[in-house]
């Protein structure tokens, strides 16, 4: 559970940073597949 007081504007640049390292990641992997496919 999050406290009561947390800036939301603090959850929402948390929240960013989450999705953006998701993305990433499924950015590497798919390269990474790309690759073993030899298509890149």
């Amino acid at each position: 559970m999050l406290p009561a007081q947390v800036d939301p504007t603090v959850l929402n640049k948390e929240r960013l940073y989450l999705n953006d390292g998701l993305k990433s990641l499924y950015v590497k992997a798919k390269m990474q597949c790309f690759s073993g496919w030899g298509l890149t």
